[in-house]
């Protein structure tokens, strides 16, 4: 093996230690939030990933072959495989913070008061003050937001800040003991 070759796999396991890093935190990103902007990153630094795993294993081969014949390691790695298929051929659809999201943005304010804590007319009025169209208490945020031009994250923003200004609101009364 040339000298060349071996320092170019000597920079295998930092090139996959970075390579995870950023695909774990754009992930974590988009996994929380909105996340487009994340998207491209994540995805280059995944194709990444998999040059620096080969890298990786190229440069760890014999170490690797070792482990064949130990049955707790294949067992493992037979579970990792069949899981990766798995979500490669059947995916995932969206989950997480955003699958939440969705369902709150299609659920109606008569729905999402007592979740916030308020009442359904309570949650109209503070709507109509904060400038939506088409607020009802049988009208979701997203069919608000679909009226009002804006996006359904405007009106779930909105409807926190109602929830919060409640909750304090009650929080100071409870303080007042006569």
């Amino acid at each position: 093996m040339s000298e060349f070759t071996r320092r170019f796999l000597r920079l295998s396991t930092p090139a996959l230690a970075t390579s995870f890093v950023v695909v774990a935190v754009t992930g974590i990103v988009m996994f929380l939030h909105d996340g487009a902007a994340s998207r491209g990153v994540h995805e280059l630094a995944g194709i990444a990933m998999v040059g620096a795993t080969g890298l990786h294993v190229a440069r760890n081969w014999k170490a690797l072959l070792a482990y064949r014949y130990r049955a707790l390691y294949l067992t493992v790695a037979a579970l990792i495989a069949v899981a990766s298929l798995a979500v490669a051929f059947l995916g995932t659809g969206r989950g997480g913070l955003d699958a939440w999201r969705m369902r709150v943005e299609h659920a109606s304010l008569v729905e999402l008061a007592p979740v916030l804590h308020e009442t359904p007319a309570r949650l109209v009025a503070h709507l109509q003050e904060a400038g939506f169209n088409g607020v009802t208490p049988e009208a979701s945020p997203a069919q608000i937001a679909t009226a009002s031009h804006k996006s359904g994250r405007d009106v779930l923003e909105a409807l926190v800040v109602t929830a919060r200004a409640a909750s304090q609101k009650t929080e100071s009364e409870s303080r007042r003991i006569p």
